[in-house]
């Protein structure tokens, strides 16, 4: 009888299983990011349809200046700033007060591109990058709400920055 409850369970055992993959092979976006999805050109006005690409569109969102609140690094006399141009371009800057205070001086930079996932968070690898911020020379960034983007570097550090302008 044993027997027979065991056996009646295996398929049920296996089919719970079945969900661990994606459709696709595609792993999902990690648990907290949440991506920028493609705009229906659809819903636009008729006179804006013409013409109107989602992923020009989606990029001009992103586009332009974000910036950490200082104090986020081991300095805590030092910012992060993220440049984002709409040819999927990058410069993230490590920056700080310069020795004469009247401008802004930076320590470290990193350039790269970046791309979309199809989950709609932005993937980036650059080259040159050296501490505080080595881990991202590849970096993911995602949308936790209105002028927020948040970056997660390979190392596991990330730092939210608000938008800033063009």
């Amino acid at each position: 009888m044993i027997k027979k409850m065991v056996l009646a369970m295996i398929p049920a055992v296996l089919l719970a299983g079945c969900g661990d993959k994606p459709e696709g092979g595609k792993a999902p976006a990690p648990a907290g990011e949440k991506g920028m999805p493609l705009e229906n050109t659809a819903n636009l006005p008729a006179n804006a349809q013409n013409g109107a690409n989602a992923e020009v569109m989606r990029m001009r969102k992103v586009s332009g200046r974000w910036q950490s609140q200082p104090g986020v690094l081991a300095d805590k006399s030092q910012w992060l700033v993220l440049d984002v141009s709409n040819d999927r371009k990058f410069t993230l800057d490590v920056r700080g007060k310069s020795p004469d205070a009247k401008l802004d001086a930076v320590y470290v930079e990193v350039q790269g591109d970046v791309s979309w996932t199809p989950e709609g968070l932005l993937q980036a690898k650059g080259q040159g990058a050296k501490e505080p911020i080595k881990g991202f020379e590849t970096w993911t960034g995602s949308f936790p709400g209105a002028g927020r983007i948040s970056i997660r570097g390979s190392d596991g550090k990330s730092y939210d920055l608000s938008y800033r302008g063009l």
